[in-house]
């Protein structure tokens, strides 16, 4: 059997673990949602056993519905199924600097921000996806008249640019279209703006930056969607999930990462089907639970943005190329110069279905 094999394997065999586990555990301690707009839960952090394996995960934005699954996973205790402990490091501009120094075991990060760090010196490796697609959307006034002008028509216009991961996907994507400062052309010009959109003053912008799962409901009135960078030559893949090559090298550390992913995709599995269970999960988080309609459609929307196999896939080698290949001839200052070696491996995915044929230190 091939890798290929072994990772639909790894996608579709442990669907039937992950729901005996939640049903097993939503019996036992599951917790309830709360009323619309009511504090959500105390979550079930503590419930892991004693000698649990601690994973500290690095986030780069924070509490909010984008992290549902995490939370339910939480909540519902899968985590301590599989004998882990997890903390959750919410908004770090940089969360693949934070494992690599240490202080984190796993991080949340964008495609191109891992690939600009490999090729750095960064000895970290995708283990798994969350996001497959792109969700940055420009949401703009005049929507009508811009989309017709396309992207040249952005020149000059004053550009909302989040901090973090958002915003350096908004720069690449300006390089690309020759519309950043660098490019010598008419560029468009870029100004801070709150990381929820909620936030901003509409009267500072002429267009916003959202992520349609998270944030696209939130934008002002009178802006709408313009422009899916994703969809004009920018594969900015989100999400994935990364670890160190010396955790995915050690037996142990490998099988504590194939644990995180087992209970991880029975969480997002049971945030889809639970939208008011996922919104009092966000609640508990942020202090003020979102409506579960409300979470419904923006899990609707992640939902798209979903790897094929399922909430949780294996790395996929032709997005990460696709990624590499955008990154080389991003504007007149690409970000990369060369193409990075390594930066995945399905090590950790292939323990989820059981031990590989092949060793896991046959990282690409």
């Amino acid at each position: 059997m091939g890798w290929a094999s072994r990772i639909r394997q790894a996608a579709g065999a442990p669907r039937l673990a992950f729901a005996l586990v939640a049903t097993a555990v939503i019996g036992a301690s599951a917790v309830p949602a709360a009323a619309d707009g009511a504090p959500g839960p105390t979550p079930a952090a503590d419930f892991a056993p004693a000698g649990a394996a601690e994973i500290r995960i690095a986030l780069p934005f924070p509490p909010g519905v984008e992290y549902a699954g995490f939370y339910r996973a939480q909540d519902l205790g899968l985590y301590a199924a599989e004998g882990l402990r997890v903390r959750l490091l919410h908004e770090l501009d940089d969360p693949l600097a934070r494992l690599q120094q240490g202080g984190a075991d796993v991080a949340v990060a964008w495609t191109a921000d891992h690939l600009t760090a490999r090729a750095a010196g960064a000895q970290t490796v995708e283990i798994a996806r969350l996001i497959a697609g792109a969700s940055l959307t420009l949401v703009c006034r005049d929507a009508d008249a811009l989309a017709d002008a396309g992207p040249r028509g952005l020149a000059g216009l004053r550009l909302g640019r989040p901090d973090g991961p958002t915003g350096r996907g908004l720069d690449l994507w300006l390089a690309t279209m020759g519309l950043d400062a660098a490019s010598g052309g008419g560029a468009a010009r870029t100004t801070a703006q709150p990381t929820r959109v909620s936030a901003a003053d509409p009267a500072l912008f002429d267009c916003l930056t959202v992520r349609r799962h998270v944030d696209l409901a939130d934008a002002p009135a009178g802006f709408a969607p313009t422009f899916a960078l994703g969809r004009l030559g920018a594969p900015l893949a989100e999400d994935a999930l990364y670890a160190s090559r010396h955790a995915v090298a050690d037996p142990q550390r490998r099988d504590h990462l194939a644990r995180l992913l087992r209970a991880l995709s029975a969480g997002w599995a049971d945030a889809f089907a639970d939208p008011a269970a996922a919104a009092a999960a966000v609640g508990a988080r942020t202090g003020t639970a979102p409506s579960p309609a409300a979470v419904a459609e923006r899990l609707a929307e992640r939902r798209t943005l979903a790897p094929s196999a399922g909430p949780v896939g294996a790395p996929d080698p032709a997005l990460i190329q696709a990624a590499a290949v955008w990154l080389l001839n991003a504007g007149a200052r690409p970000p990369l110069t060369r193409f990075p070696q390594g930066g995945w491996t399905h090590g950790v995915a292939d323990a989820v279905a059981g031990p590989p044929e092949t060793p896991p230190s046959d990282e690409r």
